[in-house]
């Protein structure tokens, strides 16, 4: 689960200063929230657990499909001009950036993880 908080919190960072750091494209966040999909098969390993979460999220979250049909119309809205940055949640709507994760922190978390990327292609291994 480590893994996978680390990676939402990188995909934050890149949307909060992606345009800044990354100048180009337009940076969107998406937040589906829990949606029933293989995703949590490694945490869990297909067992008996699994599948009962799998089952219990089917029943009481939205499905991916309908996440799609929410938010594909909001990718193409041309009301996103000029809003890289954005953040999106499960139904589409703007959502507030994760509380203290604002463009100075989102800054420090991209340095911090260029200089890991950084380190573990020169050594080998991210302990330098």
């Amino acid at each position: 689960m480590k893994a996978h908080g680390n990676t939402l919190a990188g995909n934050e960072a890149l949307v909060i200063a992606g345009q800044e750091r990354y100048p180009g494209p337009a940076y969107f966040g998406m937040a589906p929230g829990i949606i029933k999909t293989g995703i949590r098969a490694d945490l869990l390993g297909g067992s008996a657990a699994h599948r009962l979460t799998e089952a219990a999220i089917g029943l009481l979250a939205q499905s991916a499909e309908a996440y799609v049909r929410r938010v594909l119309p909001v990718l193409f809205a041309s009301g996103l001009e000029g809003r890289s940055g954005d953040l999106f949640g499960y139904r589409g709507v703007p959502i507030r950036p994760s509380k203290g994760f604002d463009l100075k922190y989102a800054r420090l978390y991209l340095t911090e993880s260029e200089a890991l990327l950084d380190r573990t292609l020169n050594t080998g291994h991210p302990h330098g």
